[in-house]
């Protein structure tokens, strides 16, 4: 018989998460493409990014900047957040 993992108490705390990358360069993963902008606003469904683009090739991650990276016609994308995969600050847009 199987035995279930024991239950993990998952805690919130301030200051972590997109809170702590307001104002900054992210990165957003989705299943489907990688977004690049300044994280400008959360709520409890989306992101704000300004200065958006979508990322074709990151190239290597060390790299300076994104090997093609494509700045999108409107400035302001909204990302729903059930669509994130993985997200993290980012210098590779300067």
């Amino acid at each position: 018989m199987k035995t279930l993992a024991p239950k993990v108490a998952v805690v919130e705390v301030d200051g972590e998460g997109f809170a702590a990358l307001l104002g900054k360069d992210v990165e957003v993963q989705t299943p489907n493409f990688i977004f690049a902008g300044k994280l400008e606003g959360e709520n409890d469904t989306f992101i704000k990014l300004s200065n958006s683009h979508v990322v074709f090739d990151t190239g290597a991650y060390k790299n300076a900047k994104y090997t093609y990276a494509e700045k999108r016609s409107t400035d302001a994308l909204y990302i729903q957040k059930a669509a994130i995969i993985a997200y993290c600050e980012t210098t590779q847009l300067k």
